[in-house]
């Protein structure tokens, strides 16, 4: 009797002892920081510099740094020196906590450049794969499409605009304590008319959109803060504040 309460001792014993030396689960590896101000930049893009001259910035990572209120720099972590664009200031619907820089091409020949700040300040600019801009650069920073990337409507007895959503991507943005996230998206109007204010929306973020001549581009960046944003697509005209040639195609779901 005493041998076999010694053996379920003994058995008691081990199982404590496994108990507790069973490792606890490994906690996941943090995420890699990403640089708030740092964009990918995947192909040759033309920039106009602050002489109006144009400017290549050749495919890599780049740090957004303003440079003052009308110029951008790039600077590259390779043995390269810094790239002064020409941008304007611009107000922003974001007001972020520290400087955020967003880049992303659309159409595949549009690239929209822009650094936010607190206060919802912001500089932007804006690239080309072709190197066509309008004369002098882009007057302030008004995008129009090339022509070829357009598809435009037949005439209409009276001419209307016609908005249309480009393709668009979730960024996430890594601070010390917290992450953001934004929708960065575009409007264009592939209409043969002008078309006044409006509005776009990404999910329950609605953004304001100004009025945009025939083959203008107008970016849109909806901010979600600390929030990942929800599936959902782009429309733009959310309110049906422009009588459109063609109603059917304000929304979009593609990706950039």
């Amino acid at each position: 009797m005493e041998r076999l309460f010694t053996c379920a001792l003994s058995v008691a014993c081990l199982m404590f002892v496994g108990a507790c030396s069973t490792p606890s689960p490994p906690q996941q590896a943090k995420a890699a920081a990403h640089e708030p101000t740092q964009v990918q930049i995947d192909q040759a893009l033309h920039f106009s510099s602050p002489d109006g001259t144009d400017v290549t910035v050749q495919p890599g990572k780049y740090t957004v740094e303003q440079a003052s209120d009308s110029r951008l720099r790039l600077v590259s972590r390779a043995d390269a020196p810094p790239i002064l664009l020409s941008a304007h200031a611009t107000t922003s619907s974001s007001d972020v906590p520290s400087p955020i820089a967003l880049g992303t091409l659309f159409e595949s020949e549009v690239y929209h450049l822009i650094l936010l700040m607190p206060g919802n300040h912001a500089l932007e600019s804006h690239g080309t794969v072709s190197g066509v801009q309008s004369r002098g650069g882009f007057d302030k920073n008004i995008v129009f499409m090339r022509a070829n990337k357009l598809v435009l409507q037949p005439t209409q007895p009276q001419p209307r605009p016609d908005l249309v959503p480009t393709c668009w991507r979730v960024e996430q943005i890594n601070l010390v304590f917290q992450q953001l996230y934004f929708v960065h998206a575009g409007v264009s109007n592939q209409g043969a008319a002008a078309a006044g204010q409006s509005q776009a929306t990404y999910g329950a973020v609605t953004t304001p959109v100004p009025g945009l001549q025939p083959g203008q581009f107008q970016p849109l960046v909806f901010s979600f803060g600390v929030q990942s944003p929800p599936s959902s697509s782009v429309q733009v005209d959310s309110a049906s504040q422009v009588v459109e040639s063609n109603e059917q195609n304000n929304v979009t779901q593609q990706r950039c």
